[in-house]
């Protein structure tokens, strides 16, 4: 028999703090950092009649060189402050801005995205954090996130379909770390798809994780006792969006 868990979908019933429209509305920035020199900034807007429109630019440090894109399409947030976000169109463009003159393209139907958000201060998480289940002892406890991202199906309908992702981090007081990753069309979850291990050291806010020969570190901070955000290697809110 397969045992099976609900979504989990985080939101402040959870406690996470939930964020409204109102705190939500606005343009948000992040940049994201990529090996081989690759570096994206991402800049999102919500707007209050229910859309919203992102700006790329993605830069190659090799070649120096930009691309240009934008995203469009509405969002919600639903009782326990989930951000769903449908994409309706998107443009190639030749600079970070619009110019009116875009043409824009019909997004197979069903890109739909959903995650936890957090807003602190004038930062906004979405996604890269995770609740805690129970409760922890500083790092130590079992931490998941549960979201939803399109999933591209090639082979039938062209089209997309939105697929339910959990991961359930636990860190032992023995420092050893256990992964467990689930995937459900339906967002109810049975066994896990993927499962691994690894050990850990969790030291004055720096996450070291180590299997076999490699080892991994990033900044994590632990919020509220209860919600765990990870960062890159030497900020902890390298993956916020900024206010602008």
């Amino acid at each position: 028999m397969v045992a099976s868990c609900d979504t989990g979908l985080q939101g402040g019933s959870s406690g996470v703090p939930t964020v409204t429209t109102s705190q939500l509305l606005g343009t948000w920035k992040t940049t994201r950092t990529y090996s081989g020199g690759y570096t994206t900034v991402f800049q999102i807007t919500f707007y209050a009649d229910g859309t919203w429109l992102e700006l790329r630019d993605s830069y190659d440090s090799s070649s120096g060189s930009h691309g240009y894109s934008a995203y469009k399409g509405t969002y919600s947030l639903d009782t326990s402050g989930m951000l769903t976000r449908v994409e309706k169109q998107s443009a190639s463009l030749n600079q970070f801005a619009l110019t009116g003159t875009e043409t824009w393209w019909d997004t197979p139907a069903n890109y739909i995205e959903k995650a936890p958000i957090l807003i602190i201060g004038n930062q906004l998480y979405i996604q890269t954090f995770m609740v805690a289940e129970g409760t922890p002892s500083g790092i130590v406890g079992t931490w998941s996130v549960t979201y939803v991202y399109p999933k591209y199906d090639n082979s039938t309908t062209g089209t997309y379909t939105p697929t339910y992702y959990k991961y359930v981090y636990i860190f032992s007081a023995t420092g050893a770390f256990s992964v467990k990753i689930y995937e459900s069309t339906t967002g109810v979850f049975g066994l896990p798809s993927q499962e691994g291990a690894a050990t850990y050291i969790y030291s004055n806010g720096t996450l070291t994780m180590t299997m076999g020969s490699q080892s991994y570190s990033a900044k994590v901070t632990i919020y509220n006792g209860n919600i765990l955000i990870f960062g890159d290697e030497t900020s902890p809110s390298a993956y916020a969006y900024t206010k602008q």
